[in-house]
């Protein structure tokens, strides 16, 4: 009998700030490559916790992004995990860390606070504005 198998995933997906300005660095390979943290808040109140997290972005996708990007930047990372090891100096044994590596990497963009209030209302686009109405017709899928 066949024995039923896990898929094997490895994704995740995050949105924070960035933590530092992100370093853009060329490889031993040529390949460039950056390098920075992200802050990933979640809960609210007094249950609210904040995780730091490395990520690294490489080749083309760090050379797009790497001239938005700064500290406090609000970011989307999709990509995957995985652990960097070394070994630490003075004697002080192997170390290792989990960083994100990229495959998406977006700058979040909000809305300027003063921008957002001055605006009039009913600027804003409506529901029926976004989605066509649906002819009288056709028949519901459900």
């Amino acid at each position: 009998m066949n024995e039923l198998k896990m898929p094997q995933l490895n994704n995740v997906v995050v949105s924070g700030r960035l933590l530092r300005d992100p370093e853009l660095k060329t490889g031993a390979s040529g390949t460039e490559y950056l390098k920075t943290g992200i802050a990933v808040d979640d809960g609210w109140g007094d249950k609210r916790k904040t995780y730091f997290m490395d990520i690294a972005a490489f080749g083309k996708l760090a050379e797009r992004v790497h001239p938005d990007l700064s500290k406090g930047v609000p970011v989307v990372v999709r990509g995957r995990l995985t652990i960097e090891q070394w070994e630490a100096k003075g004697g002080g044994g192997k170390r290792e860390r989990v960083v994100i590596l990229c495959d998406q990497l977006d700058r979040l963009t909000w809305p300027d606070k003063a921008e957002y209030l001055a605006a009039e209302p009913g600027n804003a686009p409506t529901f029926s504005e976004l989605a066509p109405a649906p002819d009288d017709e056709r028949e519901l899928p459900f």
